[in-house]
C-alpha cells in the first residue's frame, strides 16, 4: 500500500483528505448526469483512498515516540504532524506554505 501511496504522491493523511475532497464535485456531477460508470470509478478511487488512509494511520501510530517531545507550535494545525517547511513572518511563525494557502482559500 505504501508503494501505491508514494506513486500517487499521498505522503500524509492530509494529502489523502485533499484528494477525497477533490473527488466530491466530479462524483456529484456524474451522479447528476446519471453516468453510473463514472460514479463507480470514483467510488473505487474513494475506496482506495480509504485503504491508503488506514495504512498511513496505522504507520503513524506504530512509530515510536521521539525521545524529545515536539513543541505544539511546531505541529501543523490541520494534520497535527511535525511541520518540516516553516515560513517565518516578521511577527510570528506561520504554518507551512500548503497550510497557509489552504487557510487563505
Amino acid at each position: 500500500m505504501r508503494e501505491v501511496a508514494d506513486c500517487l504522491g499521498l505522503w500524509s493523511i492530509r494529502d489523502v483528505f485533499i484528494e477525497a475532497v477533490t473527488l466530491e464535485n466530479p462524483k456529484e456531477n456524474a451522479e447528476n448526469a446519471e453516468q453510473h460508470t463514472e460514479v463507480g470509478y470514483i467510488d473505487q478511487l474513494n475506496a482506495l483512498l480509504a485503504c491508503i488512509h488506514d495504512h498511513l494511520d496505522v504507520m503513524k501510530h506504530s512509530q515510536c515516540c521521539p525521545l524529545v517531545p515536539i513543541p505544539v507550535g511546531f505541529c501543523c494545525l490541520l494534520s497535527l504532524e511535525l511541520m518540516t517547511t516553516l515560513v517565518i513572518d516578521r511577527m510570528n511563525l506561520l504554518p507551512n506554505y500548503t497550510d497557509k494557502t489552504l487557510i487563505a482559500n
